[in-house]
């Protein structure tokens, strides 16, 4: 249980880090926990639209559990934008949607091992 935990932690602390750098602004984070599933919703304003494709396009993947395995304590270690494909390797779920010009909301799921 706190091996997710810090996994999950990872995985905001990252994309956190990712939008920072990026510009954007009021940034809310919610983080849903059920019986199957830790479900992280990311809602915030962006000044530069294209950087929405860059997210979509390295997080919108299938969970490689292997992958996961092996490499997810190195996100956060440096400041490359391909820890975002790692970030996408870790999740089984992700959405990315416009609520208005410059809103943005990214929900990312993460099944529970119990669940698989």
């Amino acid at each position: 249980m706190y091996k997710e935990k810090e996994r999950i932690i990872a995985i905001v602390n990252e994309l956190i880090a990712f939008l920072l750098n990026n510009n954007a602004s009021s940034i809310y984070i919610t983080i849903k926990e059920s019986d199957n599933e830790n479900k992280i919703i990311v809602c915030c304003n962006v000044l530069d639209i294209r950087i929405l494709d860059e997210v979509k396009d390295k997080i919108i993947s299938k969970r490689n559990r292997e992958i996961e395995e092996l490499y997810w304590e190195l996100l956060g270690e440096t400041s490359s934008k391909n820890e975002l494909y790692l970030l996408g390797n870790m999740i089984d779920e992700s959405s990315l949607d416009t609520l208005d010009s410059n809103m943005v909301k990214i929900t990312l799921i993460r099944k529970k091992d119990n669940t698989k």
